[in-house]
């Protein structure tokens, strides 16, 4: 909490306001629910819902009045995926939030919204130690057969953050490819 109310003292001393609060970080540490420890499953809910709840708490006094706040959820909160059992409780705490806070900052026209990325093609696959055989059974989970890029992602989230999107509040917005549409 203390380096959170420093950044945000930081932050208020150079540029003194905030327009867009984009929240992204996390922890995933997949494992079955018998092999959840209680200390992974702390870190998860420290990084993933209560690190997540509290900066955006403290970010709040510098927001703008017609900001955009955009969470990273993630598309495990949404879909099935053995494994992910504390990841997506943890970021789907977020997702429960979001129609209540996104009517709590109305009145501030303050937009908020989440973005679900799916398969993403970045460094974690490597640092999780997935084999191949396991990304291309997720491909063929995805109608475009293929895992999305950060670029992708990110577009989704410029355009929540942008004044196009001046009339979007309150919504989760997949960007996984379709998975989860078929069986």
């Amino acid at each position: 909490m203390s380096d959170t109310d420093a950044l945000m003292a930081r932050v208020s001393e150079r540029v003194g306001s905030l327009d867009l609060l984009c929240l992204d970080a996390g922890v995933f540490r997949p494992a079955p629910v018998a092999g959840v420890t209680e200390e992974s499953f702390d870190e998860h809910v420290d990084v993933n819902f209560k690190g997540q709840y509290f900066t955006l708490q403290k970010a709040l006094p510098l927001m703008n009045d017609g900001g955009s706040i955009v969470l990273t959820v993630g598309i495990a909160s949404r879909r099935g995926i053995p494994g992910a059992t504390v990841g997506a409780v943890t970021r789907g705490a977020l997702l429960a939030m979001l129609p209540s806070l996104a009517l709590e900052l109305a009145p501030r026209r303050i937009r908020v919204n989440t973005v679900s990325p799916g398969a993403t093609e970045t460094p974690l696959f490597d640092k999780l130690g997935a084999p191949q055989g396991g990304r291309d059974a997720m491909r063929t989970k995805i109608p475009f057969e293929r895992f999305g890029s950060s670029q992708e992602v990110a577009e989704v989230v410029a355009f929540l953050a942008s004044d196009a999107a001046g009339y979007v509040t309150g919504q989760d917005v997949a960007v996984a490819g379709g998975y989860g549409l078929g069986a």
